[in-house]
């Protein structure tokens, strides 16, 4: 059997497991947040047939690149993941398939796209560092929402203005 790979999107919140098919049974990459949506894995697997060969969890963080979706940067390592994300750039073909934790797969381009995100993340706290101060988040998320015209896990953004403008002004 030919390996293959399978999305499983969640219904309530915007995260994503993986099936990934393989000769000796299925694995499971990622869990879901909520028990319906961990159901929808559980049926996703009953429906293929094959036995549960394995359970890969990668989080913590490992999301490379959201697609479509607003980003969690409350750990405060934009500056790493901007590293790693050259570095996946560099060595990617580029007929290559990203399989997201967030949104939909798609090519290489996405690691550009968030390169751009976490770019305009920075710009847009450096540009509203009083108004944050301030207590006042709208002028980041409204920055934000013109790089990405989404609220898709917006409230994941709106939770990373805090920590990192606290961690900068450590600086």
């Amino acid at each position: 059997m030919e390996s293959a790979v399978q999305q499983i999107p969640g219904q309530v919140m915007a995260v994503n497991s993986f099936l990934v098919h393989g000769p000796e049974g299925v694995v499971v990459v990622d869990g879901m947040l909520t028990v319906s949506d961990a159901q929808l894995v559980r049926a996703a697997v009953d429906r293929s047939g094959a036995s549960l060969a394995g359970v890969l969890v990668t989080h913590e963080p490992s999301t490379l690149a959201y697609n479509g979706m607003h980003a969690y940067q409350a750990d405060g390592r934009w500056a790493e993941w901007l590293t790693s994300l050259g570095t996946f750039e560099a060595r990617l073909d580029d007929d290559a398939t990203l399989h997201v934790g967030h949104g939909a797969s798609g090519t290489k381009a996405l690691l550009a796209s968030q390169r751009r995100y976490i770019e305009g993340f920075v710009a847009a706290l450096d540009a509203n560092l009083d108004a944050i101060t301030a207590g006042d988040h709208d002028p980041v998320l409204a920055a934000m929402k013109e790089v990405l015209p989404t609220d898709g896990l917006l409230f994941l953004l709106d939770l990373s203005i805090d920590p990192v403008h606290s961690a900068w002004a450590c600086r």
